[in-house]
């Protein structure tokens, strides 16, 4: 791979080895760590250096399939977490999104969308109609959307406004707009910060970051323990995730519609060895 060959010149075993230290990776290291797990994350450059320094700083639970709303509605929970525990160190808000359409077809979209990801889950993702004027349940944005001690009086779920409802709620909405969905559980977070937090907060729980190692390879060898060796690997790689991919074996498997990027354990008395490049 690119860049100078790197030596890795201790010998060191782990339960897990991560490729790639960006938020995706400082993640998987911190919670592995907090459930016990002696991890290692290795990459090229420094923790949240790359991509995840110019990330998108934004999050929502509005997504068109059940599998990937539940995804994000549990990591929204962690990132909750998170900064609960760090008095907001990361920056969170949730003060929505509002997605509007003059589409009468959009919306019937959005409404079949929305019913059906508040059918999978009704706890979390409620679905609150309102045709034509806003009803008692309409809760207008709260200003203390950036209150982590607060969030759990938030509404969460969808409210669908059609009609009149819409410039009840927004009053500056053009005349034409049919509708709108207004996703509750969404919201801004300083991405920059959050990775920092979770790289501290993974140190402070044990986990190793080694910079300035490609991956040049996953071998699984029997009884060897040679560089970093664990029974399991996660791939938090980013855009060279496909590259890194390469290196697993026919094993890796992950079910549709998503992909979980973790390489199934070795047989007994084997072991995962990174190969640095």
């Amino acid at each position: 791979r690119r860049g100078a060959a790197v030596a890795l010149q201790r010998r060191s075993r782990h339960d897990v080895i991560v490729c790639g230290a960006g938020v995706a990776g400082a993640a998987c290291a911190y919670h592995l760590a907090k459930a016990g797990r002696r991890v290692v994350v290795v990459s090229s450059h420094a923790p949240c250096s790359l991509t995840s320094a110019m990330s998108t700083e934004c999050y929502r639970d509005f997504w068109p399939t059940e599998a990937m709303a539940a995804l994000v509605g549990r990591s929204i929970d962690l990132v909750e977490d998170l900064a609960k525990a760090t008095d907001n160190a990361v920056g969170f808000t949730r003060r929505g999104y509002a997605y509007f359409t003059k589409s009468p077809e959009t919306l019937a979209r959005a409404a079949a969308d929305c019913a059906r990801l508040a059918a999978a889950d009704p706890a979390n993702t409620p679905l609150r109609r309102h045709a034509g004027f806003l009803g008692d349940d309409y809760a207008p944005i709260d200003p203390g959307f950036s209150d982590c001690g607060r969030l759990e009086e938030l509404p969460r779920g969808f409210d669908l406004l059609e009609g009149a409802a819409v410039r009840a709620a927004f009053p500056a909405v053009a005349d034409d707009v049919v509708g709108c969905v207004h996703a509750r559980r969404a919201g801004w977070v300083s991405a920059q910060q959050f990775g920092a937090e979770l790289v501290k907060g993974a140190r402070a729980l044990g986990a190793e970051f080694v910079t300035g190692a490609d991956v040049a390879g996953v071998d699984v060898v029997a009884g060897a323990v040679s560089d970093f060796a664990a029974e399991t690997a996660a791939d938090a790689a980013g855009d060279d995730g496909g590259e890194v991919r390469d290196y697993f074996d026919d094993g890796y498997v992950a079910p549709p519609p998503l992909r979980f990027p973790v390489e199934p354990l070795p047989p007994p008395g084997h072991a995962l060895r990174l190969v640095a490049a």
